[in-house]
């Protein structure tokens, strides 16, 4: 093997590799010619073959005929063991056909970039091998130098990558599977050979393929950059929600798709959860007998009221939406929503906050009043709900000037009747008093008193309402006119 008495020429040489055109015979003259000795050109070949870093070997008639060290430290197997056999033998069965045809170009000069393949190692194990061929004349016949590099390292780094990610990938070739990382097997609950040459759109709900063609069609066409969503059908039969990319790829020496494949299930079960609470609550919203208000924190600006609370204040909505409450003058007591807002920004919500409020007309509305302050795009809002209560404020008040009127009936009654005996009593004794003196002024004037006396009784037995008046001091009094009809 060593000792090459060949002619060694290299046709179509790849860019950069070899520009010069050898023959062993011209290498042993130049060799000889300058220190006279021979076999030097087995010096030459050692160095450039022998101890390559880089896997060589010559085929004649698809059998090896020459294999360096380099070339048999990859394989795993010795020269004696590899001289003889077919080249393509190496190659894993699956790779074969790509090879021969990779192969082919470039030995036709229409191919000149390196191809990839898988070999079969001795020990049996799976190798990624870079390579190159170009036609040479070995021992006067034609023959093929291949250029063999190792990077089995490199493919399991970059297997790690796909293997390891949190994020499903798989490759597509000829619209079926050829790789699936552990997550997309997680996500779809189908084993690896379960998922393996099955076509890819199997897994795809039946409503959403069409649309996931397109979709995957334009994106490698470059017509489309932003994920696109679909449904794929599970193992088990669940439907789950997915955000895809892909991409063009070279895999095997043949065009693939690159797939990204992400569950976006948990996401889409909240969005669909939210809407469905939103659309409860939008229902609530417009629905519900109380006030419901969305209006802005700082100055009340409405956002959004529902039709309780224009049917209970009387303003249309345009006349509402866009405007403060300040403007409306909602709150017949402006202080009352000063101290509302210091609650909320301090509390971030109030309850049931008792307070008055102003319609279009000018009547005053008794209220509760909660709220609670969100988030609406980028400013600070108070959502409110708003119950009248006017109604049973005027009951509560009525039910209040019942009990005060009849503590003061009976208290009323009670004077009436301690009252009146003693009365009665002083008439008589007032009578006989003023038979023996007619003239007196003083008598006169008791009669006077006595009578006025009277009239107040009378008119405390005739009290059917409380009304009071002011008196000294803030205090305030029955007044007895009024509370008696007269």
């Amino acid at each position: 093997m060593r000792n090459m008495h060949a002619k060694l020429r290299q046709k179509n040489p790849p860019a950069g590799r070899f520009e010069r055109v050898y023959t062993m015979n011209s290498l042993e003259k130049n060799e000889r010619d300058e220190d006279g000795q021979s076999g030097r050109s087995n010096g030459f070949l050692a160095t450039i073959f022998i101890d390559s870093p880089i896997g060589i070997y010559i085929v004649q008639n698809g059998r090896f005929v020459f294999v360096n060290p380099e070339f048999q430290r990859i394989s795993g197997y010795d020269e004696k063991e590899l001289l003889g056999t077919d080249s393509i033998g190496i190659v894993l069965s699956e790779d074969q056909e790509q090879v021969r045809e990779d192969a082919v170009q470039m030995l036709k000069g229409e191919r000149h970039v390196p191809y990839e393949h898988r070999v079969v190692a001795k020990s049996g194990e799976i190798r990624w091998i870079t390579e190159t061929v170009t036609s040479i004349m070995y021992r006067d016949k034609r023959a093929v130098l291949g250029y063999f590099m190792d990077r089995t390292e490199h493919e399991r780094e970059k297997e790690s990558l796909f293997f390891d990610s949190p994020i499903g990938i798989y490759i597509i070739q000829r619209g079926k599977f050829i790789f699936v990382n552990p997550e997309f097997q997680r996500i779809l609950g189908f084993d690896e050979k379960e998922l393996l040459g099955k076509v890819s759109l199997n897994i795809v709900l039946p409503d959403d393929r069409d649309r996931v063609r397109a979709n995957a069609i334009q994106m490698l066409k470059g017509e489309r950059r932003t994920p696109y969503e679909h449904r794929v059908v599970t193992k088990e039969g669940e439907i789950r929600w997915i955000i895809e990319t892909v991409t063009s790829i070279k895999y095997r020496g043949e065009q693939a798709v690159l797939g990204y494949f992400m569950d976006h299930t948990e996401y889409e079960r909240a969005k669909e959860a939210l809407s469905l609470s939103e659309d409860k609550f939008r229902k609530a919203f417009r629905s519900s007998p109380d006030w419901f208000v969305i209006s802005t924190l700082e100055d009340g600006f409405y956002i959004d009221v529902n039709e309780a609370f224009l049917h209970t204040t009387g303003y249309r909505r345009d006349e509402v939406i866009g405007h403060t409450s300040t403007e409306l003058g909602i709150w017949a007591d402006p202080q009352e929503r000063v101290e509302m807002t210091k609650i909320l920004k301090d509390q971030g919500m109030v309850r049931n906050l008792e307070a008055r409020f102003r319609t279009k007309s000018g009547d005053i509305r008794h209220v509760l009043w909660s709220a609670e302050v969100m988030d609406y795009g980028e400013e600070k809002c108070l959502i409110a709900v708003t119950r009248d209560i006017t109604d049973r404020k005027r009951a509560e008040q009525e039910h209040v000037e019942r009990e005060k009127l009849q503590g003061v009936l009976e208290t009323a009654g009670a004077a009436c009747h301690e009252l009146n005996q003693p009365l009665q009593y002083i008439y008589l004794l007032l009578s006989e008093a003023q038979e023996e003196n007619p003239e007196s002024e003083a008598l006169a004037q008791i009669k006077k008193q006595c009578n006025r006396l009277k009239d107040i009784t009378s008119k405390l037995e005739k009290v059917t309402v409380y009304q009071t008046r002011e008196y000294i001091k803030g205090m305030k009094i029955i007044d007895i006119d009024k509370a008696s009809g007269e």
